[in-house]
């Protein structure tokens, strides 16, 4: 009993360890997307599961409010046509595209 408590401690304390965000400036290269049609977290999700899929992805970030979704890599991105169709994929219009 006591070795499940410990085991229960261990992982509750590693749940809560705070971690660190890397600031999205200290990536090489970034893509900024603006996405239609984004009202929850689950839509989040399933954009940042179809762009983390493409080569050289290494961070996707969503920002609800304004639609914005930023790409980020510390390699070469795909290309912004590569980027729009897995947006689609996900079942979402990009807007505008950008570097």
């Amino acid at each position: 009993m006591k070795k499940i408590l410990l085991i229960a401690a261990i992982s509750m304390a590693a749940c809560a360890a705070p971690t660190q965000e890397v600031s999205a400036e200290s990536y090489a290269s970034q893509y900024v997307l603006v996405v239609k049609g984004m009202s929850c977290p689950n839509c989040a999700n399933n954009i940042t599961h179809e762009l983390m899929a493409l080569p050289g992805v290494e961070d996707v970030r969503i920002d609800m409010g304004t639609g914005s979704v930023l790409v980020l890599s510390n390699g070469a991105l795909p290309s912004g046509f590569e980027m729009q169709e897995a947006v689609r994929s996900a079942g979402f219009t990009p807007v505008t595209d950008g570097k």
